[in-house]
């Protein structure tokens, strides 16, 4: 008689975890690259969505077993730090992990944890040095050249997004929306731009205008990610 327990063996779990970073490898990688083709996001409550963005593919995926939705949360809080860090690159974040856990699961057998481990940290090591060793200085050309890469070669926006590096330099935040003009616009905020709201109408010290004039504030910021 077996007992029935949460319990996976190894094999086992390392053949599911292959079947899932390969099924959503190929789901990712139509849209990779600047060629790749948008990917239709269906939801039932909502607009259908097309989009080449990784982490927004990678989330709408459902996936019903535990295990398997598991690996796909792994994933997930994979492109969450390359969007954090990086901005960009989620799609080649997940390819890449299916390629490397391939890899891992071919030397598991021949090295300790330990010692895998110690070897991915020097290839890692190596890679990073390798990369900033060709590393250069970031600005508008650059800009254009990165944009022209993302938005699948739109001049139009990617002089546009050069054009804003160029006015205002590097340390800029750069956020899209949809405008109910008929014309793209682009709009400057010099500070902080809250769209929340008051959390009560209390605060407003200047009620003709809606508005809280606050001088010399603490500001805490929370990410919930």
């Amino acid at each position: 008689m077996g007992i029935y327990s949460n319990i996976v063996k190894k094999d086992k779990l390392r053949e599911i975890q292959g079947q899932v970073l390969e099924e959503i490898r190929d789901a990712l990688v139509q849209s990779y690259g600047p060629y790749g083709s948008n990917t239709l996001i269906y939801n039932d409550s909502t607009l259908n969505k097309y989009t080449k963005d990784g982490h927004e593919i990678l989330s709408g995926i459902q996936i019903l077993n535990e295990i398997e939705a598991s690996v796909q949360r792994d994933l997930v809080q994979i492109t969450n730090n390359t969007v954090r860090k990086v901005g960009d690159g989620t799609t080649a974040a997940t390819i890449l992990s299916s390629i490397i856990f391939k890899t891992f699961t071919e030397l598991e057998g021949k090295y300790t944890p330990y010692k895998l481990m110690r070897l991915f940290d020097k290839t890692v090591k190596e890679i990073t040095k390798n990369i900033m060793e060709r590393n250069r200085v970031f600005d508008f050309n650059t800009a254009y050249k990165i944009a022209m890469i993302s938005t699948n070669g739109n001049e139009k926006i990617s002089k546009e997004i050069a054009s804003i590096y160029e006015k205002y330099g590097n340390e800029v935040y750069i956020d899209v929306t949809i405008t109910t003009q008929d014309r793209n616009v682009v709009k400057v905020y010099d500070g902080l731009s809250m769209s929340e709201g008051l959390y009560n109408s209390a605060y407003m010290n200047i009620p003709k205008e809606n508005k809280a004039d606050i001088r010399d504030c603490h500001v805490y910021y929370f990410d919930d990610q």
